[in-house]
């Protein structure tokens, strides 16, 4: 399951950072999707969050829909998990280069997805790769914005998901 963990993720990420908000940024036509996306998050325990799909059918930019968020809530750090199976990496290198001029620090995780590994897209030297939310929780925990403790649980819950307690 390529979200494992990920609803544990983002909850932590909220809990140990009270300030900031999620937005849920997706190439999927909300005339299509919009339902089956939010039920999905809502059933998997993801935290509420803006919900942001395509007003198109064919693969948009997520670029102006990212940057209205970021003018919505002005963070002083940007996390954006995407994948490489899609156009994330470019979205996110562009949005790294605008916003890390501003002053924004700007995190991007790209998942890989083994499926679509020989798509030609590499991921850029400052995106981090990965396959669980233990080894972005890890990440995140390197840069202060979560706690040792529950990085641990949040690998164990990756990698362990039977057998993992509730924190």
């Amino acid at each position: 399951d390529p979200f494992l963990g990920m609803a544990e993720l983002y909850q932590n990420v909220l809990l140990e950072n009270p300030n900031s908000a999620i937005s849920y940024i997706t190439n999927a036509p909300k005339s299509l999707m919009e339902f089956s996306h939010s039920q999905f998050l809502k059933i998997n325990q993801f935290p509420f969050g803006d919900l942001v799909l395509s007003q198109t059918f064919h693969g948009s930019s997520k670029v102006p829909r990212i940057r209205v968020e970021v003018e919505k809530y002005n963070p002083k750090i940007l996390i954006l998990l995407g994948d490489n199976g899609q156009n994330d990496i470019n979205d996110y290198s562009k949005i790294e280069t605008e916003y890390t001029e501003k002053g924004i620090q700007v995190l991007t995780f790209i998942r890989v997805d083994y499926l679509s590994r020989f798509s030609g897209i590499s991921p850029k030297p400052s995106q981090k790769t990965f396959v669980t939310a233990g080894e972005v929780a890890l990440e995140l925990m390197k840069k202060r914005l979560l706690a040792l403790d529950t990085a641990l649980y949040l690998i164990d819950v990756s990698l362990f998901p039977d057998t993992h307690s509730t924190k």
